[in-house]
């Protein structure tokens, strides 16, 4: 077998940080395991079971997520322009915005513990959250024809915020949620307040 030249050689052998590998595709199934643990943190009410295993589970989701959430960090600082090479594609634009879902439902789990550090990540998950969808809407209306097509990954983007509810209904944000937000006007308010990007954007492509 022939030998590979030296310059090849080197870049086969340069070792590349763990960090620079870590894809927002790994956020999806974060978000989900939340919910599954949120769900498990729920037994002792509905079926008496010990509550153990919801709290096991919501530890093990939060160590990963922050394991995960630290490497895709550590490699946007070192390379800030990944941000928006993540957000041409969809399984980047998904990823991100369930990176900061997930954020929201971490305030969930830290709330029997701190109710004060609670709030402040449901605020940071909330603002990072604002700031995908702002990208996202620069990057549908910068970017190529093709790459504008309606997909489900805009439920996640822009309809992403409702997740927040689940912290901060128990945070006592959303105390009339249970009364006026239920009516029919109310849900129709929110629903076209919900697609003003998308309709921006359609009015755009047109």
């Amino acid at each position: 077998m022939a030998q590979q030249p030296p310059a090849f050689q080197a870049q086969n052998n340069k070792r590349v940080a763990k960090f620079r590998k870590m894809p927002p595709a790994m956020f999806p199934p974060i978000l989900g395991a939340f919910g599954l643990a949120a769900a498990w943190a729920r037994t002792p009410d509905a079926f008496g079971l010990p509550a153990g295993i919801g709290q096991a589970l919501m530890g093990a989701v939060t160590l990963l997520y922050l394991y995960v959430l630290g490497n895709y960090l550590a490699k946007l600082i070192a390379r800030p322009s990944v941000l928006v090479d993540d957000l041409k594609v969809l399984p980047g634009r998904s990823g991100l915005a369930t990176m900061s879902m997930a954020g929201m439902m971490l305030a969930v789990a830290l709330m029997p513990y701190s109710q004060a550090v609670a709030k402040v990540v449901l605020v940071l998950a909330l603002l990072m959250h604002t700031l995908v969808a702002l990208l996202v809407i620069r990057a549908l209306l910068t970017g190529p024809a093709e790459a504008r097509t309606v997909s489900p990954v805009f439920h996640l983007v822009f309809v992403g915020f409702i997740v927040s509810s689940f912290a901060a209904v128990s945070l006592g944000w959303l105390t009339s949620s249970s009364s006026s937000r239920k009516t029919c006007p109310h849900r129709c308010a929110r629903f076209w307040r919900s697609t003003w990007p998308r309709r921006a954007c359609w009015a755009r492509w047109r």
